[in-house]
């Protein structure tokens, strides 16, 4: 789930141990997790004060946490996307998303209280299945009947993230990468798509349909990806 300023907690049994059951007051962990980018993140267990207003007090709060960078720390990881280009700067709040899945190496857990020992090593630790931040995907459009039985749409949609998509930089945010197919708008009629519509990078389109006589249902789709959920909007004409 999102968390404020790009924190993110992970459940506890999203990690598995040899020979124990792994719970973020008993243990600490590190390790480093991939995405589209190396060393995109980490998982490692932290604890914070979190407010009890049932009890009107503060409690240590053990858990896991993905950190949006890999063991060299911030600002020096380098993010070559298809979304942003190099990067060469600390992560942005909500930079995290994707699939991630666990790095090749650089997966350790200890006993919390004794610290790293000779009769405290290390223990093997892995990462129980990939998982995927994702984003909201808003669609809307607006149906307007045109000459003959014609529909002109306007299509807005916003995968909830700012990219860079080879436009100068602008006041407007982009919204959309247009150059992939999965930001296409997908129009249907029932379930037969009409057109696949290549959305400018501000996530807008103008295109005219045909429709046919009687009711019928409409859909504009932006399918789910990796980074997001699917969405859509719909209408009857």
């Amino acid at each position: 789930m999102w968390g404020q300023e790009d924190y993110f907690v992970v459940p506890d049994s999203a990690v598995t141990c040899q020979g124990f059951t792994y719970n973020s007051r008993d243990y600490s962990i590190y390790m480093v997790l991939q995405s589209r980018a190396m060393v995109q993140g980490s998982l490692v267990t932290t604890q914070r004060r979190v407010f009890n207003p049932t009890t009107n007090t503060f409690q240590t709060r053990y858990e896991l946490h993905l950190a949006s960078w890999g063991p060299r720390g911030p600002g020096v990881m380098t993010l070559g996307s298809r979304e942003h280009g190099d990067i060469s700067a600390p992560p942005a709040p909500g930079w995290l998303f994707g699939r991630f899945t666990q790095a090749a190496d650089g997966a350790v857990v200890v006993k919390r209280a004794l610290g790293y020992t000779p009769t405290n090593p290390p223990y093997k630790v892995t990462l129980a299945a990939p998982f995927a931040i994702k984003r909201r995907t808003d669609v809307s459009v607006t149906p307007t009947r045109v000459s003959g039985r014609r529909l002109a749409l306007t299509i807005r949609a916003d995968r909830n993230a700012s990219f860079q998509n080879g436009v100068a930089p602008t006041y407007r945010r982009q919204v959309v990468i247009p150059t992939t197919p999965a930001d296409h708008a997908v129009i249907k009629r029932g379930s037969k798509v009409l057109r696949r519509v290549v959305l400018s990078p501000y996530g807008s389109a103008k295109v005219v349909i045909p429709d046919i006589r009687g009711a019928n249902k409409y859909s504009v789709t932006m399918v789910a990806t990796n980074d997001n959920f699917a969405g859509i909007a719909r209408f009857a004409r």
